[in-house]
């Protein structure tokens, strides 16, 4: 979950005044994206294909209902606390799961740092185009030291 100490709208996180922002996050989505090179030409932009919500047994939409439910209740509370104010988004509207679930594909989108786009593993690895020392196969001089060399996102943790 992002806590935001402002309210932002849910499409384009433009600041509307006073208020807070809790949004559910996916960390671990089970749907899967593509990122190929259109040409050789470094000019030209990848081609991005996100495939968000594309999971077939709908894990990734189901979560992200789940966490609304989460935020919606928190937020309430915080509300309740303040004594003023009142849920924005996604709104008295959207109730069911089947009308959180058309809110969800209407407004889910990347936040922030996208990562493990660049898979490092062993050379005899086909999907690796890192080596060892973040050296991307193939490209003299070029290495990729962001979280994009993750293997996955870091998610869960254990408090001693």
């Amino acid at each position: 979950m992002h806590i935001g100490t402002i309210f932002f709208e849910p499409d384009g996180f433009s600041p509307l005044g006073e208020g807070f922002t809790l949004t559910p996050s996916l960390i671990h989505p089970r749907s899967v994206g593509t990122l190929r090179l259109r040409s050789d030409d470094i000019e030209e932009k990848p081609i991005i294909r996100a495939n968000y919500l594309t999971d077939p047994e709908e894990y990734d939409l189901n979560q992200l209902v789940a966490g609304i439910k989460f935020v919606r209740n928190l937020g309430k509370e915080m509300i309740e606390m303040n004594g003023q104010g009142c849920e924005v988004y996604p709104g008295p509207e959207y109730q069911t799961d089947e009308e959180l679930k058309t809110y969800i594909r209407r407004f889910s989108g990347s936040m922030y740092h996208p990562a493990c786009s660049c898979r490092m593993g062993h050379e005899k690895d086909p999907f690796a185009v890192l080596d060892s020392q973040l050296r991307v196969r193939g490209v003299q001089s070029l290495r990729v030291v962001d979280a994009s060399s993750m293997p996955e996102l870091p998610g869960k943790c254990t408090c001693i």
